[in-house]
């Protein structure tokens, strides 16, 4: 935008004194300027600014303060693990000078964050107290811990979402929240919902999650379907530089003996089978007697993309299940071959409705063994392109087999890899 054109811009928003929240989305590409900021903290009553793909490295952005207390600060990528690789340490560095201009005279009023890992710094959020803020998320990649983690979480008496979907660079080691050894006094009692990628079973976070606790999620960060995807095409994209190992169903067992998930409703779990399958999901129903949604996401051990369909163990997996008798939701990505499960732009019309009634057999062998299921989905590809949650509503008649009634697809289906 034009200089003449921005002022003009800037006293039509300061004109606005009830304007409230603004959403600011940039272009996705990191080598776009983003030069906008100053336009959207120009409205004198913005309480709550959403920054989509606004990259806030020192490539000409203009950045103010914001000129009252933010309530809501919430900037986010849809593509940021591409542009990692084109971001330097330095602008990284310049970027967190810029969230902590923007953020800082903030902590006595916000509410939610939403910031990028990358980005962050440990002794920026732990520095002084942010007494109100209820939800912290932090996306992209890992954030630098020159302080421990739990010294944010000491900041953070009020907090009841945490939300740690960063990767590590390969080669380096996930995020611990609460390493072996250190007791900090954590007071969690507020916490409802933590989510946490690539978890690792010595995390001593596990064991200060009170019964408070209705939400968990062991997870990946970028899908580890989604990267596999990428891969089998590029294997040189960015995205290979940001993994770590999944959890195996041993090493989530030994989460689960640690947890209080007495009251907890919904659970997801991103897993690598082991021959521990079977146990550490009794282990698990044990943990969470109340559970009412759950999402696995469970991986090969040996993956070979060329497999028939029939090495995934589908009718093992759905008795393996049936331990959750309190379930009403069940999700499942059962990772089959990408050679015949992956999309295909040459697959023709019959070809669909055969992978079609193919996974639609999957979801009522589920059913079969979980018959008091109200709805099943399985994430697969899908016709138009983008992997989806296929989902049905389960119905019921007394004395007969559980039928599918598949739901209309629409754009929720399909899922949120950078969540």
């Amino acid at each position: 935008m034009g200089q003449d054109m921005r002022q003009e811009h800037i006293g039509c928003l300061r004109a606005m004194p009830a304007l409230h929240e603004v959403h600011c989305y940039g272009k996705s590409a990191h080598d776009v300027l983003s030069d906008n900021l100053d336009l959207s903290l120009a409205a004198p009553a913005l309480d709550t600014l959403y920054l989509k793909n606004i990259h806030l490295t020192n490539e000409g952005v203009s950045t103010l303060r914001p000129l009252a207390p933010l309530r809501v600060f919430c900037m986010y990528f849809l593509h940021r693990f591409r542009d990692l690789a084109t971001i330097s340490g330095a602008e990284l560095e310049d970027e967190n000078r810029r969230l902590a201009a923007v953020t800082d005279d903030s902590r006595l009023s916000m509410e939610e964050m939403i910031l990028p890992g990358e980005a962050t710094r440990s002794s920026f959020l732990s520095r002084s107290p942010w007494p109100n803020l209820r939800i912290l998320f932090l996306s992209g990649a890992t954030p630098t811990l020159d302080v421990p983690f739990t010294s944010i979480l000491l900041a953070m008496p009020r907090l009841e979402s945490l939300t740690l979907s960063v990767a590590p660079r390969q080669g380096t080691s996930p995020l611990v929240v609460c390493p072996p050894g250190v007791v900090p006094l954590l007071e969690l009692s507020n916490l409802h919902h933590f989510a946490i990628a690539f978890p690792t079973d010595t995390d001593m976070i596990f064991a200060h999650l009170t019964s408070a606790l209705r939400t968990l999620a062991l997870r990946d960060m970028p899908r580890y379907y989604s990267r596999k995807q990428v891969l089998r095409w590029n294997p040189t994209s960015p995205e290979s530089s940001y993994t770590a190992p999944i959890l195996s169903y041993s090493s989530m067992a030994r989460i689960f003996d640690t947890l209080d998930g007495t009251y907890l409703e919904r659970l997801e779990i991103v897993v690598r089978e082991d021959d521990t399958e079977a146990r550490s999901l009794v282990c698990v129903a044990r943990c969470c007697p109340n559970l009412r949604f759950f999402e696995l996401h469970r991986y090969r051990s040996d993956p070979d993309e060329w497999d028939d369909l029939s090495v995934v163990p589908v009718e093992h997996i759905a008795q393996s299940l049936s331990v959750f008798s309190s379930l009403h939701i069940l999700r499942v990505q059962l990772d089959f071959p990408l050679a015949h499960a992956g999309y295909s732009a040459s697959r023709d019309l019959e070809g669909w409705n055969k992978w079609d009634r193919f996974i639609h057999d999957q979801a009522q062998t589920m059913v079969d063994a979980l018959p008091w299921l109200q709805s099943i989905a399985i994430l697969c590809a899908h016709s138009g392109g983008d992997t989806a949650w296929r989902t049905w509503t389960v119905q019921r008649e007394e004395g007969s087999k559980s039928t599918l009634i598949l739901d209309d697809f629409d754009i929720s289906r399909v899922e949120k890899t950078w969540m």
